[in-house]
C-alpha cells in the first residue's frame, strides 16, 4: 500500500551574497516550490531512475593490517586516487582506483613530531596534488602529499567536525563558541593563510545528539552543506553561499519550536526519534540531488521536474546484490558511492570476475588474494 505525504522543497536564492558573522544567515523569502512524496517498503526505487548506467566497483585491496578499514566514513576521489576517511581506525588510506593500497596514516598516530591523536576529516585537492587532515588532538591541519607523506603541519585553534572544500576554500563545520551544541560553517583558504570566515551558522541545536553520515560533501566546483538541526541545504562557492534549498519535511519534520528551546538529547528523542532532523551525505548533479537523513531514508529531488520523493528502501537493478550503507565522495561532479560487505562482493567477483568487463584483472585479483580476511568493496555511481 502506497503512502504519500506532502512536503515542501523550496529552491531559494539569498538576496545577497557575503560573509556574515557568528550570527544567523539570513535567507531570501521567495522561491521555487515543489512537492515532495514520501513512499513505504513496499515501494522501492530502482537505481537505474537515479542513477547512471556506468559504475565503477572496487575491491579495497587488504595485503596487510595497515590496509584494513574499519568503517568508510568518506570518499576522496582524486589523481586517479581513492581516499578512505577511516574514523573508526583513526586513519587515512588511499588506494587506487582498482584498489591497490598504498598508504595510511597509521605511523603519524601519536604524541611526537607531526604525529596526531584523533583525526576527524579530511579534503583532497587535484590541482595541487596535497590532502588537507584535520585533526582535534591537537587542533591542526596536516598537509599531505598523494603518497601521504608529511608536507606541513598546521596548528588552528578550531575542532573541524566535517570538511570540504572548492578551488580556493576549504569549508568547517565547528562548535559555535561557547555553545557546543550549535554548529558553524567557516571558509579558510587554502594556503591556511588568515583567519577562518564564517559564512554559516544556525540557532538550533540539541546537546548530545547527532547520526551517522557527513553533514559536508564536494561536488566538483561547489560544496553541499546542512547544518544538523536545519532543513537548508546550502550550496556553496567561492567562500559565499550560491544557493539555498529548504526542506519542509511536514509532519515528519522535527519540532521547530522544541529546537528553539535547546532541548536535553533524551527529552527530544523521544518526542521526535521517527522524524527527520538531520540531513546528511548530500550528492549532486546538474539534474539530481541525493540525500539522507538520519531516519534512514534516501531522498532524490530531480531538479528538471521539480519533484522530490523519500523511499525507505532502493532496489538494485545495477547489480545482484545491494547495501544501505551509502558513504558520500568528495571531489567530482555528481559522484556517490555505496560499501559492499566484503563476503558479497568476493562471491560476485569470484563468480564472474574473469568474463565481466566491469571488473578488472587487478580488481578480481585484489579481492580473491585477501577474500580471507579482505576490506569492502566500494561501487562508486554518478548521478543522472
Amino acid at each position: 500500500m502506497r503512502m504519500v505525504y506532502r512536503a515542501l522543497l523550496s529552491v531559494l536564492l539569498p538576496a545577497a551574497l557575503f560573509f556574515v558573522s557568528c550570527s544567523t544567515v539570513e535567507y531570501a523569502e521567495s522561491g521555487l516550490t515543489v512537492s515532495v512524496d514520501y513512499h513505504d517498503r513496499d515501494e522501492p526505487v530502482q537505481l537505474s531512475s537515479f542513477l547512471s548506467d556506468d559504475f565503477m566497483l572496487v575491491p579495497l585491496g587488504c595485503p596487510t593490517p595497515e590496509a584494513r578499514v574499519g568503517m568508510i566514513d568518506r570518499v576522496l576521489m582524486a589523481g586517479g586516487r581513492l581516499f578512505i576517511v577511516d574514523r573508526k581506525d583513526n586513519t587515512l588510506k588511499v588506494f587506487t582506483q582498482d584498489g591497490e593500497f598504498i598508504a595510511s596514516t597509521r605511523r603519524m598516530v601519536g604524541h611526537g613530531h607531526n604525529e596526531y591523536i584523533s583525526m576527524t576529516d579530511a579534503v583532497a585537492d587535484t590541482a595541487r596534488r596535497v590532502v588537507y587532515m584535520f585533526c582535534d588532538a591537537p587542533y591542526c591541519v596536516i598537509t599531505l602529499d598523494f603518497d601521504l607523506r608529511v608536507l606541513s603541519y598546521t596548528k588552528t585553534d578550531f575542532y573541524a567536525l566535517s570538511v570540504a572544500a572548492d578551488e580556493d576554500f576549504i569549508y568547517c563545520l565547528v562548535n559555535e563558541p561557547g555553545a557546543l551544541w550549535r554548529k558553524r560553517v567557516v571558509a579558510l583558504r587554502k594556503d591556511l593563510s588568515g583567519a577562518p570566515v564564517t559564512i554559516l551558522s544556525s540557532d538550533k541545536g540539541v546537546r548530545g545528539l547527532r547520526t551517522f553520515g557527513e553533514p559536508m560533501s564536494s561536488a566538483g566546483a561547489d560544496v553541499y552543506v546542512c547544518l544538523p538541526f536545519d532543513n537548508r541545504i546550502c550550496r556553496l562557492g567561492g567562500g559565499k553561499i550560491k544557493e539555498v534549498y529548504t526542506v519542509d519535511f511536514g509532519e515528519w519534520g522535527a519540532s521547530e519550536s522544541e529546537l528553539a528551546e535547546f532541548p536535553e538529547e533524551r527529552v527530544f528523542s523521544r518526542r521526535n526519534g521517527d522524524k527527520n532532523w538531520m540531513i546528511v551525505n548530500i550528492a549532486a548533479s546538474d539534474s539530481i540531488m541525493m540525500f539522507a537523513t538520519n531516519t534512514g531514508q534516501t531522498f532524490v529531488v530531480d531538479k528538471e521536474a521539480r519533484s522530490c520523493d523519500s523511499y525507505r528502501r532502493l532496489a538494485s537493478d545495477r547489480l545482484p546484490f545491494s547495501s544501505s550503507q551509502w558513504v558520500p565522495v568528495s571531489g567530482p561532479f555528481g559522484m556517490t558511492a555505496q560499501v559492499l560487505p566484503q563476503k558479497a562482493a568476493a562471491h560476485y567477483i569470484k563468480k564472474i570476475g574473469t568474463i565481466d568487463k566491469r571488473i578488472s584483472e587487478t580488481q578480481y585479483r585484489l579481492n580473491t588474494d585477501s577474500s580471507d580476511v579482505g576490506n569492502p568493496a566500494l561501487v562508486l555511481y554518478r548521478l543522472r
